[in-house]
């Protein structure tokens, strides 16, 4: 699932690959070359105080074990 959060959606560079059973929500980058994998989970979103970002510039693989 790919959703914004007071009003920021994730911005997806068209070369990152992305499984069912992912979640991204909000103010969230992600580079060329990335790959997000089942039950991952990466929040940009806000922590009571400041809304948090999150990059990710590229050639990352993200997994849950």
């Amino acid at each position: 699932m790919i959703c914004g959060w007071k009003g920021k959606l994730p911005g997806i560079d068209t070369d990152t690959y992305i499984t069912e059973g992912t979640y991204i929500v909000g103010d969230v980058t992600l580079g060329p070359d990335c790959s997000i994998w089942y039950g991952a989970v990466l929040r940009g979103d806000d922590n009571s105080e400041n809304l948090i970002k999150l990059r990710i510039l590229g050639k990352v693989k993200i997994e849950v074990l």
